[in-house]
């Protein structure tokens, strides 16, 4: 039982990590899907669409810095930690808000994305 601080703020920065990585491909794949029908009728509108499809790919850098820093804290990434099972539970409370909040905000960021993108490609 000694190990089960560790695995708890192991799982919280797998969880980040995982989420907002997923959530950051689903919404750079629909992106670039908008971003392909645009650059089709109007090729002249590929810088103006690049910039809408990174910001998807954002939030998976996010969920990454949350684990590097959680893999920090407890001596996985530098130098040995004891870390409580009560000390690891609070750290996967604490990945939990980015790996929500990265796959409910790429959600958004799809409509605002898709949005976006219809509106460049029915201007003139």
């Amino acid at each position: 039982m000694g190990n089960m601080g560790v695995a708890l703020a192991l799982l919280g920065a797998a969880i980040a990590a995982l989420f907002a990585g997923v959530g950051s491909a689903i919404g750079v794949g629909i992106a670039g899907q908008a971003a392909a029908g645009v650059v089709t009728e109007d090729p002249n509108k590929f810088s103006k669409v690049l910039v809408l499809q990174l910001l998807p790919g954002t939030q998976g850098i996010y969920g990454l810095l949350v684990a590097f820093l959680t893999m920090s804290q407890i001596g996985i990434i530098g130098n040995p930690v004891e870390v409580s099972t009560l000390k690891g539970l609070l750290y996967l409370i604490a990945c939990l808000p980015i790996a929500i909040v990265s796959m409910v905000l790429v959600m958004l960021v799809i409509g605002k994305v898709n949005h976006s993108m219809n509106a460049h490609s029915q201007r003139d």
